[in-house]
């Protein structure tokens, strides 16, 4: 198996499994169905509610995404296949103090309105930098107007470049994935919990083993279903 792929056989959707649900403005995980391994942290995360499916798959693949951006394989496999093209950006490096990190970014593809957060009184101690960014080509805007209600125009960089592990995941020849999964650190305070998707061509080869309530009295559990994370297993 490569170094990037990772088997789950059992995962949990929070929320509703109509195919037809609503699609979002945007999302990191594409047009899929949202899952974790730990549901009830992803309830109070999300907030959608506490109605909860266990959906297993023994066969299941996922790609297993880097948190540090999409490896190269990834990005030039998206820009060889017409989702992305890659166009001169810039990013403002800044402190964020109210999360504890030593430092995030933005990224802007306009020059001018990069400037403007450099110079603010808001981003103290920023730096401004040229980059190489991505925007969307026929195949990223084709795709974006199906999944989202946002128009393809405004995708941010940022946004673009969450995408493109789902897009290699989904259609690449390379393997034959269900979904992609990120290890994110288990973190719910800071809304942070590890979370994959699983692609809508992929659905109807999980099986639904449970439904419930996520709450005190009715919860899955490692004797009900083995495959549940704890909050001990499931930082990576």
């Amino acid at each position: 198996m490569s170094d990037h792929t990772i088997q789950y056989p059992g995962v949990f959707h929070v929320g509703n499994l109509d195919r037809d649900r609503n699609p979002p403005s945007y999302s990191f995980e594409g047009d899929g169905l949202s899952v974790s391994r730990c549901p009830n942290d992803w309830a109070s995360i999300a907030r959608l509610g506490r109605h909860a499916y266990g959906l297993a798959n023994p066969d299941s693949l996922f790609y297993d995404a880097s948190l540090d951006g999409p490896r190269e394989h990834v990005h030039n496999w998206c820009c060889a296949n017409d989702f992305v093209r890659e166009v001169d950006g810039y990013r403002v490096y800044y402190e964020d103090r109210e999360r504890g990190e030593d430092e995030r970014y933005m990224e802007f593809y306009d020059r001018d309105e990069a400037e403007t957060h450099h110079a603010s009184n808001e981003y103290p101690n920023s730096r401004l930098e040229l980059v190489t960014s991505l925007t969307l080509e026929t195949r990223g805007r084709d795709y974006w107007r199906d999944a989202f209600t946002s128009d393809p125009e405004d995708a941010s960089p940022v946004q673009i470049r969450g995408l493109l592990p789902v897009w290699y995941a989904e259609y690449t020849d390379d393997h034959d994935y269900d979904g992609v999964w990120w290890h994110e650190w288990h973190d719910p305070r800071n809304y942070s919990a590890p979370r994959g998707v699983i692609f809508q061509s992929k659905l109807d080869e999980w099986d639904i083993v449970w439904e419930g309530e996520l709450d005190d009295t009715n919860r899955p559990g490692a004797d009900e279903l083995p495959f549940i994370e704890t909050a001990e297993t499931a930082r990576s």
